[in-house]
C-alpha cells in the first residue's frame, strides 16, 4: 500500500461527479437519485395531474479536507452531490392518453454566483417529449444518458459524492445534446427498454460527436437489473469511437440493500481501456439515516497497468425527504502512474501533485430540494 492520506468529507446537496484521472471524461458528470428514495421513473408511470409550467431547484454546497500530495488542503465548493439546479418542468394533455411534457435545467455554482457552464444556459436538460401511458415516450433535445442514471442505482452512494468509486473511477459523459429518444412502457410490470440516437453536437474544443445509446431494466419487488452500451464518434482530426457498457444490480432485504455494478469503457485508437467493478451495502440504520459502504477495482487493460481501487463510506441524516446532511471518507489506491482523484457530483476533484499519488478526504456537506 502506497502512503496514505486522510481527507474528511461534509457534503450537502443533490447528485453526481465524473473521473478526474487521465481518462477522466471533458464534463464532470452528477448521479441519480439517492438509494434511499425511490428514483425518478424514466418511462410514463401511473397518471398524474399535469402544470402547465413549474419551478424547481437544488442547492448544494459542502466542505472538503484531505491530502492530494502537498500536504492537507481544505476547500469549499458546491455541487458536492447533487449539481445544484434552477429548472422549468410541465406539461399540457391532449387527449386522454397523451400529453406534451418539458423539462429546461441549468446548472449552477453557488460557491462563485454563476451558472455552471459557460457556454450554456440550459446546460443539464432542455429537451420536449410526447407521452403515451399505452406506448411509451418520445423525446427530443438534451438529455440525461441512461448510463448517467443506472450508474446511481447500482451504488450504495448514489454514484455520487467522493464516497463513491464507481462515480470517480468509471469515465463517462452525463448527458448529450440533439438526442433523439425513445422509452416503451413498463412491460409486464417489470421490463423497461430505452434507445437514444444522437444526430451530433459541436463541443466547445471544436471536435464533433455523434452517438447511440440502448439499455435495458428489470425493476421487480426487491430486485434491480440493467444493462446498457453506448457508442460515442468523436469527428476531430481523426474519428475515434468510444464504446462504454454498462451492467449492474440491486437487492433490497429492507434494513440492508447490496449493489453490484461493471463498467468496460474502449477506444478505437486504443488510447484507453479499462473495466471497472463495484460492490457496496447501503444500511437504514432508523427511518431517517442511512450508511454506505462501498469498495470498487479499475483494471487497467493497456500496457502501463494503471490500477487502482477505492474504498468508501458515506452517512446521510434525511432531516426531511429533500433536505439532507452528507458526511464521508475516501481512500484511492493509485498505482504505477494513475492519477484518480476524488471527485464531487458535479464538479472535478482536486488534481494530484504525481501520478501514482494516494488520496484520502473527509467531505461534509448540505443538500436541499425545492
Amino acid at each position: 500500500m502506497r502512503q496514505t492520506i486522510a481527507s474528511v468529507t461534509i457534503c450537502a446537496g443533490m447528485v453526481l461527479s465524473a473521473s478526474a484521472a487521465a481518462q477522466q471524461p471533458q464534463t464532470p458528470p452528477e448521479p441519480a437519485p439517492a438509494p434511499a428514495a425511490a428514483p425518478a421513473a424514466a418511462t410514463p408511470a401511473a397518471k398524474a395531474p399535469l402544470k402547465p409550467i413549474g419551478l424547481y431547484g437544488i442547492v448544494d454546497v459542502f466542505v472538503t479536507t484531505g491530502d492530494y500530495g502537498n500536504g492537507t488542503r481544505t476547500r469549499v465548493d458546491s455541487n458536492g452531490a447533487r449539481a445544484s439546479r434552477l429548472g422549468l418542468r410541465g406539461g399540457k394533455a391532449i387527449t386522454d392518453d397523451l400529453s406534451v411534457q418539458y423539462t429546461y435545467e441549468m446548472g449552477l455554482d453557488l460557491t462563485h454566483a454563476r451558472k455552471a457552464d459557460r457556454h450554456r444556459v440550459f446546460n443539464r436538460q432542455a429537451w420536449v417529449s410526447l407521452v403515451s401511458e399505452d406506448y411509451g415516450m418520445l423525446r427530443v433535445g438534451r438529455q440525461n444518458t441512461p448510463q448517467f442514471i443506472m450508474l446511481g442505482k447500482y451504488d450504495a452512494m448514489d454514484a455520487t459524492t467522493q464516497s463513491s468509486g464507481l462515480l470517480n473511477l468509471a469515465p463517462f459523459n452525463p448527458r448529450y445534446s440533439r438526442l433523439v429518444s425513445y422509452f416503451t412502457p413498463k412491460i409486464a410490470g417489470a421490463v423497461t427498454l430505452q434507445a437514444h440516437y444522437g444526430l451530433g453536437e459541436r463541443l466547445f474544443n471544436g471536435n464533433r460527436t455523434n452517438s447511440w445509446h440502448v439499455a435495458a431494466e428489470y425493476e421487480k419487488g426487491p430486485v434491480g437489473l440493467g444493462v446498457t452500451h453506448e457508442h460515442v464518434k468523436d469527428l476531430g482530426t481523426a474519428t475515434v469511437e468510444t464504446d462504454y457498457t454498462l451492467a449492474g444490480g440491486s437487492y433490497d432485504f429492507g434494513r440492508f440493500k447490496v449493489f453490484g455494478g461493471y463498467h468496460h469503457v474502449t477506444t478505437s485508437n486504443a488510447s484507453r481501456e479499462a473495466d471497472t467493478y463495484s460492490t457496496s451495502v447501503l444500511y437504514r440504520m432508523t427511518p431517517v439515516d442511512t450508511l454506505s459502504l462501498g469498495y470498487s477495482v479499475l483494471s487497467d487493460r493497456l500496457p502501463a497497468n494503471n490500477d487502482a481501487s477505492q474504498v468508501g463510506l458515506l452517512y446521510q441524516r434525511f432531516l426531511r425527504p429533500q433536505t439532507v446532511i452528507y458526511a464521508g471518507v475516501a481512500h484511492i489506491d493509485n498505482r504505477n502512474a494513475a492519477r484518480f482523484t476524488l471527485n464531487g457530483s458535479a464538479v472535478a476533484g482536486t488534481p494530484l501533485t504525481e501520478p501514482g499519488f494516494n488520496p484520502q478526504a473527509l467531505q461534509l456537506g448540505f443538500r436541499h430540494a425545492f
